[in-house]
């Protein structure tokens, strides 16, 4: 467990990401969006995959009159690198109350040699494993819907698998959390070392919480019953399909 660092999100930041998300979103290629919200906490502001690259993108204010609800240069660098992903700025303006991004083309630069970004030159044919964001990600994106799909309100999410918890929601007498760990087949998903840890630590907002384990193996895995020692089992590649296999939400007892 560890701090992360946020600012509110002002209305200002919402329209200024709205204008960033919508400008992206006309440029050519089919982009798949990975972060289109701004539920805390958050390192980058946007992110999308693009063929085999994903790019985590944070906006800011060339004026700078903006509050960001994060502005960790050195930690989106470092977590992109994580995640096996290109770590992008988008720099803005405000001109006539309107936001628009200031650089042609896709507007995006290098934040560590201020030069251009083209995504699409970042693409190619290699197949690419998904990094344990990734597998963490499409876990929590699964428990999310179907805590929504309960009638449950969510209060917020996170992907980092280094982040606990996963997910707070409107329970029926306050918040509730989900502790959500995520796995490869043939693995188990188990709970993390330090849960008790966990559990203490938001015990301060709530002692309603929950263990999820969300285990993703390739749609096209042969699912050998002995893949764990024979290793008969396939990778999970970006852009793939896979077959998810969730356990209920599990309580957990505070000692």
């Amino acid at each position: 467990m560890y701090d992360i660092n946020q600012n509110d999100v002002t209305d200002e930041f919402v329209k200024c990401w709205m204008s960033a998300g919508r400008y992206l979103d006309s440029q050519k290629g089919e982009l798949i969006w990975l972060r289109t919200h701004l539920a805390q906490p958050m390192i980058e502001h946007l992110s999308f995959r693009l063929g085999n690259q994903i790019f985590f993108i944070q906006i800011f204010d060339v004026d700078e009159n903006l509050m960001t609800p994060t502005n960790n240069i050195n930690g989106l660098i470092s977590f992109s690198k994580e995640c096996k992903a290109i770590p992008c700025l988008l720099p803005m303006k405000k001109t006539d109350g309107e936001w628009s991004v200031e650089n042609d083309g896709w507007g995006l630069i290098d934040p560590e040699t201020n030069k251009q970004i083209i995504p699409e030159s970042f693409i190619t044919d290699e197949s690419v494993e998904m990094t344990d964001w990734e597998v963490q990600d499409g876990a929590v994106m699964i428990v999310k819907n179907k805590i929504e799909e309960s009638g449950k309100e969510l209060m917020s999410w996170q992907s980092n698998p280094q982040v606990h918890p996963s997910l707070w929601f409107v329970g029926d007498n306050g918040p509730e959390y989900v502790v959500v760990s995520s796995a490869r087949y043939p693995e188990e998903a188990l709970p993390p070392k330090n849960i008790d840890d966990i559990k203490e630590s938001n015990s301060k907002m709530s002692n309603v919480g929950y263990f999820a384990s969300v285990v993703l193996a390739s749609s096209d895995d042969p699912f050998d019953p002995e893949a764990k020692d024979n290793g008969n089992f396939l990778p999970l590649i970006r852009g793939e399909g896979f077959i998810p296999k969730v356990s209920d939400l599990i309580p957990l007892t505070i000692d």
